[in-house]
């Protein structure tokens, strides 16, 4: 609970809320390390960005998956964790491997599938798995950001122009620097592949 206080701008003292949250997914690991929930919590904390404890954020997945190799959940935001940090490769290889243990995965699953897509340069299979996460929910910021970067990578301005207004609908701001402000990638490459896809679809620094 406070963890979706502080991401979602609900709590009154944002620092106080994510210091509890820390405290509170600690403690649960403290009492019982074999909880691979607990672990994938703490996990789970520890990539927000608020927190952007990434290496801690892999650690706990990992846990998580050594206890319960079937705890599917754990390899997709791991997977988005690697790509984050510049690991698009492996994030691809783990997030192909929730797919493979879920025959029914949530929506979700396409974005890492759709990030590290893109951060190996293919841009078709990008827009293939960004797609799916908007046929299922079109309210996904993240998803029309890569959407609209691959679409400018793939050199298909008509498209960029739709989703780049789809994302204004939305209430965001579809410039590139805004954009930038608002990715959890951190590693400089993929920042600056981003970064171009975005202005090679049309939008204004």
């Amino acid at each position: 609970r406070d963890s979706n206080s502080a991401e979602y701008g609900w709590a009154e003292d944002r620092s106080g809320a994510v210091e509890k949250a820390l405290i509170h997914g600690e403690r649960a690991v403290q009492l019982n390390d074999n909880l691979p929930f607990a672990h994938f919590a703490l996990g789970r904390l520890k990539s927000r960005s608020f927190v952007d404890d990434k290496q801690g954020a892999l650690d706990e997945f990992g846990k998580a998956l050594e206890l319960d190799p079937d705890y599917v959940d754990a390899y997709a935001f791991m997977a988005i964790v690697m790509v984050s940090i510049g690991e698009a490769e492996e994030g691809r290889k783990t997030i192909e491997e929730a797919f493979a243990r879920n025959p029914a995965p949530p929506y979700w699953y396409y974005v890492p599938r759709g990030i590290s897509n893109y951060y190996l340069g293919e841009y078709e299979a990008a827009t293939e798995a960004m797609l799916a996460v908007l046929e299922r929910n079109a309210n996904s910021p993240h998803s029309l950001r890569t959407l609209i970067a691959a679409y400018g990578q793939l050199g298909d301005t008509d498209e960029a122009e739709w989703y780049t207004a789809e994302y204004e609908s939305l209430g965001h701001t579809a410039t590139v620097s805004a954009i930038m402000e608002n990715t959890a990638i951190a590693y400089a490459p993929y920042r600056e592949a981003l970064a171009e896809g975005l202005r090679m679809a049309g939008l204004e620094d």
